[in-house]
């Protein structure tokens, strides 16, 4: 791969992470343009890109995850929760743990089957379909006004671990899914994009040993491009995130529906 693949694949990966288009179905349509061969290496460096996009992520919620990594270690103090319990940012990370269970079994289970979905193009046509009903279907729903409790935050999870299918949207699906709990729009934004960041980091922390043998000598990964990359999805995702928290608070995620629709059905006829 070289610097103007890496290039085009990080910025498509800033838009699409954030923007609820699906930006592994993206990246995997787009590998399939260029030819880029191997799947295996082509997912590992999509979980490289989304790196930038976790930067993102943080810069964009730091209060948020600093109070989050300020009560952590209590997690390993059991006989602490009790008084942390009335901590909004230790409430704040128990749920978000509760609500990554799901997609995180999800992959531990089905993994090898998932990954070798990226090459099933026209499958991903029609996930993109899918992502498109589900943002329409937002246009339909009452203001919701609910706070975020243990079974709002497992139910977004659930619809969390469908997204591991690349083609369906995760801040999409999670959002529409926050929104049909009944969570208010700014909390299921963010909620969301909290546990989209789980979600990359356990990710690359299981792909590991992989990144590093695709880093090594016969490895199929180069540093620069894939720094270009990873920067490019850094600076891209900073900017599409902060586009698409403005389109939720205003109850407009609809209005990505029909490009999903379009260029779902588009890959379909394409293949």
């Amino acid at each position: 791969m070289g610097y103007f693949e890496a290039l085009v694949l990080g910025i498509l990966q800033g838009l699409a992470e954030f923007l609820p288009v699906s930006s592994s179905g993206h990246l995997a349509i787009m590998r399939a343009l260029f030819e880029l061969k191997g799947a295996g290496d082509g997912a590992l460096f999509e979980i490289l890109l989304h790196l930038g996009s976790a930067a993102a992520i943080m810069i964009v919620f730091w209060p948020r995850i600093a109070g989050i990594l300020r009560v952590f270690p209590a997690f390993f103090m059991p006989w602490s929760w009790r008084s942390k319990s009335a901590d909004p940012s230790f409430r704040m990370a128990s749920l978000v743990l509760l609500g990554s269970v799901p997609a995180g079994a999800v992959g531990l289970v089905w993994g090898t089957e998932i990954e070798a979905l990226f090459g099933a193009t026209q499958f991903i046509g029609w996930m993109l379909v899918i992502t498109g009903a589900f943002l329409l279907a937002t246009r339909a729903l009452p203001v919701p006004t609910g706070n975020l409790t243990p079974g709002r935050a497992f139910a977004v999870g659930c619809v969390q671990a469908l997204a591991v299918v690349p083609g369906i949207s995760r801040s999409g699906s999670t959002i529409s899914g926050g929104l049909a709990c009944g969570l208010r729009r700014e909390m299921a934004g963010e909620f969301s994009f909290l546990l989209g960041l789980v979600a990359i980091v356990g990710a690359n922390l299981l792909e590991l040993p992989k990144l590093a043998e695709a880093f090594g000598p016969h490895g199929a990964l180069n540093f620069g491009p894939t720094l270009v990359g990873c920067s490019a999805a850094f600076v891209v995702s900073w900017m599409s995130l902060r586009w698409l928290l403005r389109f939720v608070a205003r109850g407009q995620l609809w209005f990505f529906g029909p490009y999903c629709l379009l260029a779902g059905a588009s890959v379909v006829l394409w293949m």
